[in-house]
């Protein structure tokens, strides 16, 4: 009889230590967020560059909300050129003048379209593709410049907190497809990507 009296007083303990467990778990998860994120937001500060919010509940990445610069050449009456890539070809911190688009339309006396956007890889240059119609088939000549991080940034992304869903794309059949990701908000953990 004092095994059975016992019994819900063990239950009640396990019960107990799990729940504590569990919750020490959940604050040290905060509490890495928290300093992985302090750590993370050092460089924008020393590029003295707006800090992304913590976020785990991020947009899916699109045209619309993508930085590009503006095109350059319009009066000219050649078939356009356009650009792809990231931050390189953007021209990041350069003056409009300055930028590949710029120097690109000025040479060549054609309208250039910059479509490369900071952040972005290979996957994005897809993106753009399917979803820039506006210009694709006039145009004839298309850069992409290339940079060795892309192929890292087809399987993670450039910075850890990135304002945008990590964009992947699977094979079906001939065509490539945006994968739906059913653990987004998992792997938008800091934690999770560290």
């Amino acid at each position: 009889m004092s095994q059975n009296q016992q019994s819900p007083k063990n239950t009640k303990k396990i019960f107990l230590i799990v729940g504590v467990n569990i919750l020490l778990l959940f604050l040290l998860l905060l509490l890495s967020e928290y300093v992985l994120y302090c750590q993370e937001t050092r460089f924008f500060r020393n590029e003295d560059l707006p800090i992304p919010p913590y976020n785990l509940i991020k947009e899916d990445f699109s045209v619309e909300k993508a930085a590009f610069r503006q095109p350059f050449g319009l009066q000219y009456k050649k078939r356009p050129i356009v650009i792809y890539g990231c931050s390189f070809a953007y021209g990041h911190r350069l003056k409009p003048t300055e930028s590949m688009g710029y120097v690109l339309s000025e040479k060549t006396k054609r309208p250039v379209y910059n479509y490369a956007s900071s952040g972005t890889g290979i996957q994005h240059v897809l993106y753009f593709l399917d979803n820039t119609k506006d210009i694709n088939n006039d145009v004839e000549y298309v850069l992409y410049l290339f940079i060795n991080e892309h192929i890292y940034r087809m399987y993670d992304t450039c910075g850890k907190i990135l304002c945008f869903n990590f964009m992947e794309y699977e094979q079906q059949n001939d065509k490539f497809i945006l994968k739906k990701d059913r653990l987004k908000y998992l792997k938008n953990l800091l934690s999770y990507k560290y």
